[in-house]
């Protein structure tokens, strides 16, 4: 697979806010909502923060000079700098999936698909559990290592808007939900934004057990349409969901799913949700 990373991923320590070495140690795991959460690598400080800019990476955002020779790259993920063998823990709950974004992530490549459509992806490390093994926050999933291209040994973490199986800028957001820190140079949204994303790829006939669904459910009962029951929130989408979201665009102009075909688009999405979520069309 072809390498899309720079040819150095660094772990300077950096702290989001004061520029300097942050001093907080992430061990233990936080609530946020109905998720718990867990720093991948108990214990550990964080490093190089996510958004950080330098030559040493070669992708995402990249800044040229006048002539066209490259300048800077984006560091998409935050680093956890830690001796070869520390233990790797699951951030959140989902389900692992052994991955090959590119050798300079190194050979133990490995996600956590989450129950919300997003994935955390841990690079750098020296082993993995097994593919398909089914975690909760704070279960071991491997050690740091120092394999692919690294200037010391640490945890690389990324966290992906979407389960997916090749690596790419577009897929890569601010890891800071996934382990309940703030881990980013981005600033802090305004108080009246939205904190809660939901990807319109899991608003789709057969999706179980999704966060995006409970949503959905939540939002069509608020809307109360004429003759339609309400439904369980239980984040999976089948008949009695297709049948409200059928019935909706039906009634509303956002289309005429085939039964058991159903899907969300952003309109039908805005209608239901208003402005309490951040709607992401990655379909």
């Amino acid at each position: 697979m072809q390498d899309v990373r720079g040819p150095i991923d660094c772990h300077v320590s950096f702290d989001p806010v004061t520029r300097r070495q942050p001093t907080g140690i992430f061990s233990q795991q936080v609530s946020i909502g109905e998720v718990t959460v867990s720093s991948p690598v108990p214990g550990a400080k964080v490093g190089t923060v996510f958004g950080r800019r330098g030559k040493h990476w070669k992708t995402c955002k990249v800044i040229k000079d006048k002539k066209g020779a490259f300048v800077s790259g984006m560091h998409t993920g935050v680093d956890f700098p830690a001796k070869v063998g520390t233990k790797v823990v699951a951030a959140r709950a989902g389900v692992t999936a052994h991955v090959a974004f590119g050798k300079a992530f190194g050979s133990h490549q490995l996600v956590v698909r989450c129950p919300d459509g997003t994935q955390d992806f841990y690079a750098h490390m020296s082993e993995r559990v097994a593919d398909g093994l089914k975690v909760k926050a704070g279960d071991r999933l491997g050690a740091v290592g120092k394999e692919g291209n690294i200037t010391g040994p640490h945890l690389h973490f990324e966290r992906h808007i979407k389960h997916a199986t090749a690596w790419s800028c577009a897929i890569v957001t601010d890891p800071s939900p996934s382990i309940g820190s703030p881990t980013s140079l981005a600033k802090p949204a305004p108080k009246s934004a939205s904190a809660t994303q939901v990807l319109l790829s899991g608003l789709r006939f057969g999706n179980k057990q999704a966060t995006a669904v409970r949503l959905l459910q939540s939002a069509l009962n608020a809307h109360k349409l004429a003759g339609v029951p309400a439904l369980p929130v239980s984040g999976n989408y089948l008949k009695d969901t297709d049948n409200a979201v059928r019935t909706c665009q039906q009634r509303h102009g956002f289309g005429n799913d085939a039964v058991g075909k159903s899907n969300v688009g952003p309109k039908q999405a805005a209608h239901l949700f208003g402005t309490k979520v951040t709607i992401v069309d990655d379909r």
